[in-house]
């Protein structure tokens, strides 16, 4: 399996994790928003969302994901930064400001308008935190933001290609032991501020 398939597997799994947990002690709705952001894309924000995927619940039952792409996702009304250059805001730019649960809303807003979901809670991971998860699971990887731009120019898929590839490969390895490391890193990095969880 090509090494970014399997950062998006460590990824998809850990947010599962993260969802699942919520859910149980109180939940806040059946569609999450995961986002994976690019700090070095230097803003007061989080940084550059260069991915972005939906889990779906029926109650607490996993439903489904879908891969969405963020670079052609706009605000219906909100506008962008000034001195960003484009003349709609996108969900690429959606985490510009360091108002982050202002930014959280208009990404939920952005993917409400543009499909079919309805986020409740947002998840954001920045590379530390997945490769502190990949560290934690015995992977070599050690600079997955590059790994996943690099063979998805290699491979020639898109990102969401990549996410909805991992489908199966989500179901089997969310119940096997590792999940527990996974849980055990990402408590981690949530703590150092490389996970953000906006309900």
């Amino acid at each position: 399996m090509a090494v970014a398939k399997k950062v998006l597997v460590v990824l998809l799994i850990i947010s599962f994790f993260l969802s699942i947990g919520v859910l149980l002690v109180g939940g806040v709705g059946s569609d999450i928003l995961v986002l994976g952001a690019d700090p070095s894309e230097k803003r007061p924000g989080i940084g550059g969302i260069d991915m972005a995927y939906v889990i779906s619940f029926g109650g607490l039952s996993f439903v489904e994901k879908n891969a969405l792409y963020p670079g052609g996702m706009t605000h219906p009304s909100a506008k962008p930064p000034s001195g960003i250059g484009t003349s709609k805001l996108y969900l690429h730019d959606s985490f510009w400001s360091a108002d982050l649960d202002k930014d959280a809303q208009l990404a939920r807003e952005i993917v409400k308008y543009n499909t079919n979901y309805n986020p409740g809670m947002v998840i954001v991971f920045t590379p530390d935190a997945i490769d502190s998860m990949l560290s934690a699971i015995g992977s070599n990887i050690t600079n997955s933001i590059e790994v996943m731009r690099s063979d998805q120019s290699d491979l020639g898929m898109t990102r969401g290609d990549a996410v909805d590839s991992t489908a199966n490969e989500l179901m089997s390895a969310v119940f096997s032991p590792k999940i527990v490391l996974l849980g055990m890193s990402a408590l981690k990095s949530y703590l150092m501020g490389e996970i953000y969880i906006f309900l």
